[in-house]
């Protein structure tokens, strides 16, 4: 008879139990795992996968039209702001020219913001055009107010047409004409491509002729002299008149014509005080050539016997042609001398 201890029996049915767990755990470590079909849902119960944070992949697909505004934005917005500062720098530099020290070089001696620069320079020319600085050159009034009368001076008497003039040139001869002549005042204006040139008042006999200093310049008329005897008895019978005459000499290549308005006395003897003394270089460089012209306009004025100054009225036309008033004053015979 043959005898089986208990304990063995329950030993040798664990072991099926044991082997079980063994291949389930081989099973899930090494075994074959099952991908979703495509277009299946995940469990419910399951997280979704989490994103990378560094995918070339998914960068590529980022829709190239969102990349190029962002770009094109960017490169707006920095061109905005040069423009800007561009904008700043230019402003402050125009405050600085227009805005000098009292003693800064070189002051009226820009060119008015409305006259355009000169021709390009041909090799071997004296430069046309001057580099200026300073505030611009105060502009006499254009067009110009009707004159009592007018001329235009010959082109041959500035000399010959080969010859490279310039508005410097010009200016001397009018200027050695007018000192010749006792015109010591004149101031120079600005004119569109060019200048004016104006004298001071000056009190003249019904001639032409001026009267004999001090009266010549003085506002007030002169008293008829005893030693003309027929010019004493009129004075004393119709009073003394007053005639009064103003020269401008205006240099410009732009045709022009009068703008009609007459003007008073007051406004003919603040010309000689309101411009400047001296022609700036940067018109005086300009070349004088056939398109430039040099008008002569007389502004006469008539203050009749007893009358103050505020009942001195504008001749026009006047009772002397611009020619005579040219010979009579002596103006004539500078401008003739080479």
């Amino acid at each position: 008879m043959t005898v089986v201890h208990p304990g063995s029996n329950r030993a040798l049915s664990l072991w099926p139990r044991v082997f079980a767990v063994i291949a389930l755990l081989l099973a899930g470590c090494g075994g074959p795992r099952h991908e979703p079909a495509p277009g299946a849902a995940e469990p419910s119960g399951a997280p979704p996968p989490a994103a990378e944070k560094s995918n070339p992949e998914a960068a590529a697909q980022v829709p190239p039209s969102t990349v190029d505004t962002a770009s094109q934005s960017a490169a707006a917005a920095k061109q905005e702001a040069i423009e800007l500062e561009a904008e700043r720098r230019a402003s402050e530099r125009e405050y600085k020219r227009a805005k000098p020290p009292a003693s800064a070089p070189g002051a009226y001696d820009r060119l008015p913001e409305w006259m355009p620069p000169g021709p390009p320079a041909i090799a071997g020319e004296r430069p046309r055009t001057a580099t200026y600085e300073g505030p611009a050159m105060p502009a006499f009034e254009w067009p110009p107010p009707q004159a009592s009368e007018q001329y235009v001076l010959p082109h041959s008497i500035f000399g010959d047409d080969s010859r490279a003039t310039r508005f410097f040139d010009v200016d001397h001869l009018l200027v050695s004409a007018l000192e010749a002549s006792g015109y010591t005042a004149r101031n120079y204006y600005a004119v569109p491509n060019g200048f004016a040139l104006a004298t001071r008042i000056e009190q003249i006999n019904d001639d032409g002729t001026p009267k004999t200093p001090p009266a010549r310049f003085a506002l007030e008329p002169e008293p008829a002299s005893i030693l003309r005897p027929m010019d004493y008895l009129k004075a004393l019978l119709r009073g003394v008149p007053g005639y009064y005459r103003v020269i401008v000499f205006i240099v410009t290549s732009t045709p022009f014509r009068a703008s009609g308005e007459r003007p008073t006395e007051a406004e003919a003897i603040a010309w000689v005080s309101a411009g400047v003394n001296v022609l700036p270089s940067g018109i005086g460089n300009l070349p004088f050539t056939r398109e430039v012209n040099c008008t002569v306009l007389v502004y006469e004025f008539l203050r009749k016997p007893g009358a103050d100054a505020d009942a001195t009225q504008f001749a026009t036309p006047g009772h002397l042609d611009a020619m005579t008033h040219l010979v009579k004053s002596g103006i004539w015979r500078g401008l003739r001398v080479p």
